[in-house]
């Protein structure tokens, strides 16, 4: 106790020396932070004095901006930019005038100044300095024009919308007014304050000093000024100085955009008799503390150290591990024997719950344990199931199948993205209906409800079928049901469909590609022979194969073109489709061959089937040209008969049908396209015929024989039976033709060639029309022969087709005379003509005209 009370005393002392270190401190930092507050003052009105004056430009500036735009808007209405500068006036009472001053010497003042004819308003300061600038400028003071004020004017150059000067517009602005506004800032302290312009002329003074006990005037100021300007870097900064006989703080900043600076000088002196008052109740208050502190340790030894020492004997005796009985006795201090009893009442309840606490310490320790241990566990399992949470959050709604989740009564109660865009319900529209009914129509009901059984079951089903959509648009798509249980218990399920209608409609396509023939959609060889594979059975025997083929579709193509040739081949398609309504199988074998495959036939069915489609299909024309098919049929009566057998007996038989019907028939279809072109044309027609005429009695009077000169005759009149497919525009073209149309023309000696091929009598006839435009120098067509490699008769058709040409009148030359044809036959004799040919030819004419019995026949 001893030691605590010496410890207190030394406490007391120890603060007693601290409070009077710290009171001594206090009073030479005191001088310090007046100083500093001194210099923070001086910043704090300069800064605020800098402020003004920035906010001054800043909102004169903007004045003098507004205008600006507004007059470059109004360039040409003086009367409407003299009542805006009289608005403005009016609103900144700052400005004593604002005026616009054009290029071209005119003034527009707001206060209705006249300046003297003399007067050039672009010799003034403020023109000069804005239009060398060109950009917004303040100028330092000068007089203004009427030599009664100082001022400053705020100008700025005025363009045309090609940056051409047009003029400056500006604002005065009395020193009067800013030195105002630099006298209404808030200050901190006794000072004085210059504004220079920026050639060093004081602008604004502001003094607040006491001059008669102070010796700081403004010439050592703007000496002191001046004598720093060229020491310093920088265009702000604040020093100590002594100025005069007073010490301070010089201040100055220089607004760079307009070249002004602002100077201030804050004196430290007049804060000297704080100090001196500070001083005396230092030490004041050093004495009150030391005699406090005497008082206090002489109460701390009679009121308190003769008690504790007392008390620190008794609880010293006491002895925790001894039996309870224990007390303190301690009467002496009213404040202590309070203390003693509490002291009492606690011993008596520690050695009660000591044993309580001993026998419950190691059941404590183990439950602790099991409750820290379950909680890492749950705090794990908690965030466990929030990742998890999430993971199937962000899965569900990003899915690209759409995906519903319904509880225990198939009520929905969720849907992705991906099911509103599929079948275009929102959750508000259907949360809460059964899905079943959502999705299904009357037709898939009881098999959707089948599947959600299956789910309710525990099964997870997979299933392809339709479901309808919000405006009952039926989906192709692959449903997967997955059941949702918790503890056991069916809670629900989650329903997965996969739009797969793209996909069903690429199968059905490929099938149906598969199967059929894309030009006339029948079944194709394929089906055919894998359908008689399927049905070579019992139930469907005899099975009877009828084969057609059309006659003279290579003509119709060479004719008519391909397309007329597909027209051909649908037409057939469609009326065998027509006759066969009995479950017979049509199908295109491939180019012109088409057959039929009819289950449990008898020979009269394959009769009369083959019967009905030879008369209907031998009714078909193309471009008024009949055509015809060839047919046969065959059949297998017993599983034992080959296939590959049955089809060649009904080809055999086909064929033998075309040997005894085909030429005949492609002979007629010969001449129909020859009557054609001669109906679309009728000059075709008749040259065609005087070809044929001339042809002949050019052959007789070659002396050539009756069967050669009859051959002429035909060759004559089918020589350009290849126009059939040559454009009705061109052949019937008034004018000379393109060289586009010409290349096309010449194509006919070649399909007339490819029309007579088919039919093996005119072989010969086809060799002769193919070369009856070659010319005998080699420079025809189609294949450049030259002389005798033309064939004999092709000359004489060429010398009589040339003729006729020649003496015939076209839209674009009247016809030749004899001479004149007889000049031009002579002059291409041995180039485009058989020399020898062409003088026969010409002998021949002449004996007719001199007898006068042919020549109307061809003039």
């Amino acid at each position: 106790m001893n030691r605590i009370i010496r410890g207190i005393h030394f406490i007391y002392a120890l603060l007693l020396l601290l409070v009077l270190v710290v009171v001594n401190l206090q009073f030479k930092d005191a001088g310090i932070v007046l100083a500093e507050e001194v210099k923070r003052n001086a910043m704090l009105s300069v800064d605020i004095m800098d402020y003004q004056v920035n906010e001054w430009v800043a909102e004169n500036a903007k004045v003098i901006s507004t205008a600006k735009d507004y007059i470059e808007i109004h360039l040409e209405d003086s009367e409407l930019i003299l009542e805006m500068l009289k608005d403005k006036l009016n609103k900144h009472d700052l400005f004593m005038s604002l005026y616009y001053g054009s290029s071209e010497n005119e003034l527009i003042n707001a206060s209705l100044f006249t300046p003297p004819p003399e007067f050039d308003l672009r010799m003034r300061p403020w023109y000069l300095e804005a239009v060398m600038a060109g950009k917004l400028i303040i100028t330092d003071p000068f007089l203004n024009a009427t030599k009664d004020a100082w001022i400053v004017t705020i100008a700025v150059p005025v363009y045309d919308s090609d940056r051409a000067l047009e003029g400056v517009v500006a604002g005065d602005i009395s020193l009067v007014k800013l030195e105002s506004v630099l006298d209404n800032s808030e200050k901190f302290g006794p000072g004085i304050t210059y504004l220079l312009s920026s050639k060093g002329e004081k602008m604004v003074e502001l003094d607040q000093l006491d001059h008669e006990a102070s010796s700081v005037n403004a010439y050592e100021l703007m000496k002191q000024w001046y004598a720093l300007r060229d020491d310093q870097a920088t265009s702000y900064g604040m020093l100590e100085e002594q100025i005069g006989n007073l010490k301070g703080y010089f201040h100055y900043h220089e607004f760079s955009e307009f070249g002004w600076t602002l100077i201030s000088f804050a004196p430290i002196n007049n804060y000297s008799d704080s100090l001196i008052r500070l001083q005396f109740f230092s030490i004041a208050l050093s004495i009150a503390i030391i005699g406090t502190f005497i008082v206090l340790i002489l109460i701390l030894r009679a009121v308190i150290a003769k008690p504790l020492f007392e008390f620190e004997e008794q609880v010293a005796n006491i002895d925790l591990d001894r039996e309870v009985d224990q007390q303190i006795v301690l009467s002496s201090n009213q404040a202590l024997g309070k203390l003693s009893d509490k002291i009492n009442t606690m011993l008596n309840q520690f050695f009660k719950q000591v044993k309580t606490l001993n026998d419950d310490k190691d059941e404590l320790m183990a439950l602790n344990e099991e409750l820290e241990a379950t909680y890492s566990q749950l705090v794990a399992t908690e965030q466990e199931v929030t990742r998890q949470k999430q993971n199937f959050e962000a899965l569900f709604r990003n899915a690209q199948d759409a995906i519903v989740m319904f509880d225990q009564n198939h009520q929905i109660l969720e849907i992705n993205d991906a099911f509103e865009k599929l079948f275009g319900y929102s959750i508000y529209e259907i949360s809460g209906q059964n899905l079943d009914v959502v999705l299904s129509d009357e037709s898939y009901r009881k098999e959707a409800e089948k599947l959600t059984q299956k789910v309710f079951g525990g099964e997870m089903v997979r299933f392809e079928s339709i479901r309808y959509g919000k405006h009952m648009t039926p989906h192709q798509v692959s449903i997967q049901g997955v059941p949702m249980t918790y503890q056991g218990v069916m809670i629900g399920g989650y329903g997965v469909y996969t739009d797969i209608s793209e996909r069903k409609r690429r199968e059905a396509n490929l099938a149906y590609i598969s199967t059929h023939d894309d030009l006339t959609t029948l079944f194709n060889r394929a089906y055919f022979e894998k359908k008689i594979s399927d049905l070579k059975t019992i139930e469907h025997l005899p099975l009877g194969i009828i084969m057609m083929d059309v006659n003279g579709l290579k003509l119709i193509n060479d004719a008519f073109g391909h397309r007329a040739g597909d027209h051909l081949l649908n037409e057939i398609a469609t009326q065998v489709k027509k006759i066969c309504r009995r479950g017979e199988i049509v199908a295109r074998m491939g180019g012109d061959e088409f057959a039929v495959l009819v289950t449990k036939s008898t020979h009269e069915i394959l009769e009369r089937l083959t019967d009905e489609i030879l008369v209907c299909c031998n009714q078909i024309k193309v471009n008024e040209v009949s055509i015809s098919v060839s047919l046969g049929h065959a059949q297998l009566v017993t599983l034992e008969d080959k296939i590959a057998d049955v089809f060649k007996t009904a080809e055999d038989y086909l064929n033998k049908r075309k040997l005894t019907e085909g030429p005949s028939v492609r002979g007629k279809a010969i001449y129909a396209i020859v009557n054609t072109l001669h109906e679309k044309n009728k000059r075709e027609e008749q040259h065609s015929k005087r070809v044929s005429e001339l042809s002949y009695e050019l052959g007789r009077a070659l002396k050539l024989s009756d069967r050669e000169t009859n051959e002429l005759k035909t060759i004559g009149l089918l020589h350009d039976v290849g126009k059939i497919a040559i454009d009705e525009k061109i052949l019937n073209k008034e004018g000379h033709l393109t060289p586009e149309e010409y290349s096309e023309m010449q194509k006919h000696p070649e399909i007339g060639y490819r029309i007579l091929s088919t039919v093996n009598e005119m072989s010969e006839i086809a060799e002769h029309v193919l070369a009856h435009h070659e010319s005998y120098d080699g420079k025809g067509y189609p294949k450049g022969l030259k002389g005798e490699e033309i064939p004999y008769l092709a000359r004489i058709i060429t010398v009589a087709d040339a003729f006729d040409a020649m003496t015939s009148d076209r839209t674009y030359r009247k016809a030749m005379t004899y001479e004149e044809a007889y000049e031009e036959l002579r002059r291409v004799a041995g180039i485009q003509f058989d020399p020898s040919i062409v003088e026969t030819f010409i002998e021949y004419l002449e004996s007719t005209r001199n007898e006068g019995t042919k020549e109307h026949h061809y003039g």
